[in-house]
């Protein structure tokens, strides 16, 4: 139950959240905030980059290249919410023009 990988987009300014749910979630939330302290899957500080089913999202708000962003998924069963561990990423332009 974790985020499997964040990968940048190579136009910059966006990252792919790829997401592995642990068995028995029926949705989640992926949270995205500039520092690692998250404080709960209704975090008022944190932005709130999917709310659904999607096993991976595109988040391309607000991003800055070259800033460091963390994520954190919280995975509802229907009855309780359980965290995944945070992990880091951060975007940048990859593409070269010939």
């Amino acid at each position: 139950m974790s985020i499997t990988a964040i990968t940048p987009i190579p136009s910059g300014s966006a990252l792919r959240v790829y997401l592995s749910p642990p068995a028995g979630a029926v949705a989640w939330r992926i949270l995205r905030k500039a520092a690692d302290t998250f404080t709960g899957p209704n975090d008022v500080d944190a932005l709130v980059v999917h709310a659904g089913t999607a096993r991976s999202a595109l988040d391309d708000v607000g991003l800055v290249d070259g800033s460091t962003y963390f994520y954190r998924v919280y995975y509802w069963s229907g009855t309780t919410w359980t965290a995944s561990a945070s992990l880091s990423a951060t975007p940048g332009a990859t593409y070269s023009d010939e």
